[in-house]
């Protein structure tokens, strides 16, 4: 865009439509006989409002997703655990429980793998599950920053201090290998966090087979609304291909 070549039709976050409307580099779609109301329709009119700026419309979705966290059934089980965490308290209590460590004290596996997905988005799904907000709502005020922020920061920081279920660098957006899949070194974790679209992460880890004699199986343990792209796996369960956490 700096270059002064702007593509027709491009794909892009939400968080970027209101910054780039404002600078003039969308067109309103409206001119080109495409309306909010008329899109409302046949879309979810919230899903719809995430292209508005300024009451027109700039941006059309085409895809949906939301940021899923998701448990290994059969490690929570040899670890004594019948289900997968209903609140922040057990979901701590058990990767702490779950995590494991050689003679040296290296990690071998992350009880709680939160470093596969962008942090902002480990940060927004957290901070909305405790009733907070980004901005006000009419979106002219941050509102992060209040005791629902900095609760949802002092849980992420506790996994790493206090708590110690996974290791910086231990896992990244750009792990090739699935945590939850292998459960095993390297980069493996029964509970995970990942911006994938639910559906594709169910299928993809469906029981399977692993290294272990018993089946893989997985449950999805909570979800949450951000709108977020993720590239469709076809490979096979033993070999995923990473999802990008990149915002639709």
């Amino acid at each position: 865009m700096a270059s002064g070549l702007v593509p027709d039709v491009m794909l892009m976050g939400v968080g970027w439509v209101e910054a780039f409307a404002e600078n003039g580099v969308m067109a309103d779609l409206g001119s080109l006989g495409l309306t909010a109301d008329e899109l409302s329709t046949t879309t979810n009119s919230k899903v719809v409002d995430a292209g508005v700026y300024d009451g027109n419309l700039y941006a059309a979705p085409i895809m949906l997703g939301g940021v899923t966290g998701v448990a290994r059934m059969d490690l929570l089980a040899e670890a004594g655990f019948d289900h997968p965490p209903t609140t922040v308290q057990e979901l701590r209590d058990m990767a702490k429980a779950l995590t494991v460590r050689d003679a040296s004290g290296t990690m071998t596996r992350a009880g709680f793998d939160v470093q596969s997905i962008d942090p902002r988005q480990v940060f927004e799904t957290v901070l909305f599950s405790q009733g907070g907000k980004l901005f006000n709502s009419d979106n002219t005020k941050p509102e992060f920053n209040s005791p629902a922020g900095v609760s949802a920061l002092q849980l992420m920081t506790n996994l790493f201090l206090t708590d110690k279920v996974e290791d910086v660098g231990f896992s990244s957006t750009d792990a090739t290998v699935n945590p939850l899949i292998t459960g095993a070194p390297p980069w493996g974790s029964p509970l995970a966090a990942y911006g994938a679209r639910p559906r594709q992460l169910t299928r993809r880890c469906s029981p399977t087979s692993s290294r272990s004699s018993s089946p893989v199986t997985t449950r999805a343990c909570s979800l949450a609304a951000p709108s977020r792209r993720c590239r469709a796996n076809r490979r096979a369960p033993r070999q995923p291909r990473r999802c990008s956490s990149q915002g639709l």
